[in-house]
């Protein structure tokens, strides 16, 4: 093995577990503490239109709940089929998870500008734009 595949590997494969990581134990909480959760997003979006849509933060629990565990899904099944690996040309499931986890980013910054909790939508921004320098980076390495 080359120093070219060891690299792939070293850099597709933390990359891939860190975001299955992040994603799926997200969705995990969102799911296991469910009750919790709405409780705690509608004392969150108390202030916000959010709360007065029907089946008020619920629904919206949920759906960011199926989000990260779709991501979490694209990483685990791009593990799978070994994306890592140098023979692998084109890691489509690694990039479609990184773009979703980009959206992902920017909607969960969005509810928190609207919360007004500004720290924390500021961080939000960080994921983002590491997110976003993988990806490119990702791409570039495909393109030698």
């Amino acid at each position: 093995m080359d120093y070219k595949s060891i690299s792939k590997i070293g850099i597709y494969l933390p990359i891939q577990l860190c975001y299955l990581m992040v994603f799926g134990l997200a969705s995990l909480d969102k799911f296991l503490n469910f009750s919790g959760n709405v409780s705690y997003f509608t004392k969150l979006f108390s202030k916000t239109f959010l709360v007065k849509l029907p089946g008020g933060m619920a629904p919206h629990v949920a759906g960011i709940g199926i989000a990260e565990g779709l991501i979490a899904v694209l990483m685990a099944i791009a593990i799978l089929k070994r994306e890592f690996l140098p023979s692998c040309k084109m890691p489509l499931l690694t990039r479609f998870g990184l773009l979703a986890s980009s959206f992902m980013f920017v909607a969960l910054g969005f509810g928190l500008r609207l919360a007004q909790d500004y720290g924390n939508a500021a961080n939000l921004f960080f994921y983002f734009a590491l997110t976003q320098l993988l990806y490119i980076s990702l791409v570039a390495m495909e393109k030698d």
